[in-house]
C-alpha cells in the first residue's frame, strides 16, 4: 500500500511496457488529464511508477539570469550551478584556478551523464583546465586523460564538487 500526494506543478507518469517492442507511456497529471503515447521499446519488458515535476518553476529571492550563449543541452548544468552560488559567496571558490566540468544537475543535486565526455576533457586541458569535474558515470571514459598538470575527479553531486573544489583550491 502506498500513496500518492499531488504537487499542483507535478505529473506522474505511468510508464508500461506491454512487449518487448512497444511502450506505452500514460501521462496522469494532477488536474487528471491523461494523455498516452507509443514508442519502439528499449529494455526488456516491465512495469515501472516515475513521479516527476517537468518543467517545474521555481521563485528565488534574487533575480537569476544565466546567458548560456551558444551552450545548448543539460550538460553544462554542474557548471552553471556552481558559478551562481561562486557568484552568491563572498569570496571566489577557484582561488583563480582553471576548474571546468560537465554534468547534468537535478533539483536533489545528483550530477548525471552527459555525452562526448573525452572530447570534452580534451577541450578543458587545452584551455588550460588543472582540475576537471566529470559525472562518476563518466569517469572510465575521462580518467585517462589525467596527468602531472591535469586532475580530473569523479563527482556524484553538487556538494561533491564543492568538496573537491575547495580541497584543491587549498593545496
Amino acid at each position: 500500500v502506498f500513496s500518492i500526494i499531488f504537487a499542483p506543478s507535478a505529473t506522474f507518469r505511468l510508464v508500461a511496457l506491454c512487449t518487448p517492442a512497444l511502450q506505452i507511456i500514460s501521462y496522469i497529471s494532477a488536474n487528471s488529464s491523461v494523455q498516452a503515447s507509443l514508442k519502439p521499446a528499449t529494455t526488456l519488458p516491465m512495469v515501472g511508477f516515475l513521479a516527476s515535476t517537468p518543467n517545474q518553476r521555481f521563485t528565488f529571492p534574487i533575480n537569476i539570469d544565466i546567458d548560456t550563449g551558444s551552450v545548448g543541452g543539460p550538460s553544462a548544468g554542474l557548471m552553471m550551478a556552481l558559478n551562481v552560488y561562486n557568484k552568491l559567496t563572498e569570496r571566489d571558490i577557484t582561488k583563480k584556478n582553471i576548474i571546468a566540468g560537465t554534468g547534468t544537475i537535478e533539483i536533489d543535486g545528483s550530477v548525471g551523464p552527459v555525452g562526448g565526455v573525452k572530447q570534452k576533457v580534451i577541450a578543458a586541458k587545452r584551455e588550460g583546465a588543472t582540475l576537471i569535474l566529470v559525472p562518476t558515470s563518466n569517469y572510465e571514459d575521462a580518467k585517462s586523460f589525467a596527468d602531472d598538470k591535469t586532475t580530473i575527479v569523479a563527482i556524484k553531486t553538487f556538494n561533491d564538487a564543492l568538496e573537491v573544489i575547495s580541497e584543491y583550491s587549498s593545496r
